[in-house]
């Protein structure tokens, strides 16, 4: 979300609307901080990169184990893996005190996928006896933990991606 002077926007809804404008977030994304323009062109980009691009951006980030790029790279990863997570059956499994989840089953897989989207813990039961095992966690930490069986404890704002198995 970066700061556009009025000269510099080009989005129409912006022009009339100031505060509704869309350039904001339509600005340069940062490769590194060795190039031009933060290697996203060799000439100048009509819109401005964010102040900070010289330490924020994608080179650093994964350089850093716990940036937010590395549960994205993992779930790429998973999806590209896994059947179930591709094209498999989606399942509904409900919303409650601001925890979603729902399952993806497909060829002998399955995975229960839960958002906190609360400030706060929540407890998550599971229905079935399976046993799970944490696949990604926003948290980074929970990774390859297994045998979570009857419930889980979600911290503020996390996601879970859970395999089962009986």
């Amino acid at each position: 979300q970066v700061m556009i002077p009025e000269d510099a926007i080009h989005d129409p809804w912006g022009k009339s609307e100031p505060q509704m404008g869309r350039d904001p977030c339509r600005t340069p994304m940062a490769w590194d901080n060795g190039e031009p323009y933060g290697g996203f062109s060799r000439a100048p980009p009509w819109l401005p990169l964010h102040d900070d691009w010289t330490e924020r951006n994608v080179a650093a980030l994964a350089a850093d184990p716990t940036s937010l790029l590395t549960p994205y790279r993992r779930l790429i990863a998973l999806r590209r893996q896994s059947p179930a997570l591709q094209s498999g059956a989606y399942a509904n499994l409900g919303a409650k005190d601001d925890v979603l989840s729902f399952s993806r089953d497909a060829a002998g897989e399955r995975f229960v996928i839960i958002l906190n989207f609360a400030d706060a813990e929540r407890h998550f039961r599971f229905a079935d006896r399976n046993r799970w095992r944490v696949e990604c966690s926003t948290g980074l930490d929970r990774d390859g933990r297994s045998e979570i069986a009857a419930g889980v404890i979600l911290r503020p704002h996390e996601g879970l991606v859970l395999s089962g198995h009986d």
